[in-house]
């Protein structure tokens, strides 16, 4: 009964070797098709710019994260404070307008300047529905830049020059806080 075994798993790893050997290039013909149909916008920005740039997007995933586990337990001062901290400032500004690109920068302001303000308003009311759906809105932000954009070019990771800001667009009375 084991050397029954033993052929059988000799067998089987070998069968799973092959297979994957001779599936590396319908792999690689696979993300070179998805990479064709992928349809964004690339962001041709400096790298050190897009590594800050996934820097604070990951950092706006774990504040909707604390604003969720806050929402949870009612806790809307810390809705509010996380939100404020999320909304538009001169800082996020300029760095949204150095991309250089309007309909990332109108993104970016519809994110800080509208989303965020939107939570920290229905978080200061203590309106619960109102906070999730503006938090809703705010993840929908997230979806909606995430299928108009990229900022990696695969393989070969270009580097680019700086290009020239974009104008900074605020939707009426929005302010620029310090």
């Amino acid at each position: 009964m084991k050397k029954k075994n033993r052929r059988f798993l000799l067998v089987l790893t070998s069968v799973v070797g092959v297979a994957s050997i001779l599936s590396q290039p319908v792999v690689a013909e696979q993300a070179r098709k998805t990479q064709e149909m992928d349809n964004r916008t690339l962001l041709t920005i400096p790298y050190e710019d897009r590594e800050d740039l996934l820097r604070v997007m990951r950092k706006n995933l774990t504040s909707l994260g604390e604003m969720i586990d806050a929402m949870a337990e009612d806790d809307f001062k810390t809705i509010e404070k996380v939100a404020d901290k999320m909304s538009f400032n001169e800082k996020k500004g300029q760095g949204l307008a150095r991309r250089g690109n309007p309909g990332f920068t109108a993104m970016g302001v519809q994110f800080h300047a509208v989303d965020a303000i939107a939570i920290k308003k229905a978080a200061e009311a203590k309106n619960r529905n109102g906070t999730l759906r503006a938090m809703s809105r705010m993840v929908s932000s997230c979806v909606a830049c995430h299928e108009s954009f990229k900022v990696i070019e695969w393989p070969n990771n270009k580097i680019y020059k700086r290009p020239a800001p974009s104008p900074l667009v605020l939707p009426p009375g929005v302010t620029i806080r310090d």
